[in-house]
């Protein structure tokens, strides 16, 4: 009974970490991503420039205006597919490091997206839409499996 429960155990860590990494396949990621929990949690007037570099390190780019430093933080995602996503945060400081302003932006404004509708993206989309829907039945059958196996091996205990 015991030995059921801990291959259970071992076979749910296991499969979760499997159904997370197949789900990211192809997937490139570069930049910093900046959370919304982490972006509303800094404060404007409270936070500061080691704050903020501490959270998230050097910014990717910055700027100057009117005497105030902006702090850009750029993230680029990025599926062999060919979809891209775009974000950032621009971080806008006084002469004494001090939050200013903060704000979310459409990601690095040097950064051209070519995206188009042609048949060849909408096959890529279509394709990439089915390869996500597999893994996520896969995951689904796993999960259950799993949990069936747990069920049993807690039912033989008590």
């Amino acid at each position: 009974m015991v030995k059921e429960l801990i291959i259970a155990s071992v076979l749910a860590v296991g499969f979760s970490g499997c159904a997370e990494s197949l789900a990211n396949v192809g997937v490139q990621e570069s930049g910093v991503y900046v959370s919304d929990s982490d972006f509303d949690e800094l404060k404007v007037k409270k936070a500061r420039q080691a704050d903020i570099e501490m959270l998230f390190g050097k910014p990717s780019r910055t700027s100057s205006l009117n005497g105030s430093q902006i702090w850009y933080y750029d993230y680029q995602k990025s599926s062999k597919f060919g979809d891209t996503v775009n974000s950032g945060v621009a971080f806008e400081f006084n002469k004494k490091g001090v939050l200013t302003k903060k704000t979310r932006t459409n990601g690095n404004p040097n950064y051209t997206n070519n995206n188009s509708n042609s048949i060849a993206d909408r096959a890529a989309n279509k394709a990439e839409n089915k390869v996500d829907n597999a893994v996520d039945r896969a995951t689904n059958k796993v999960e259950n499996k799993v949990d069936n196996m747990i069920d049993r091996a807690l039912n033989k205990i008590f």
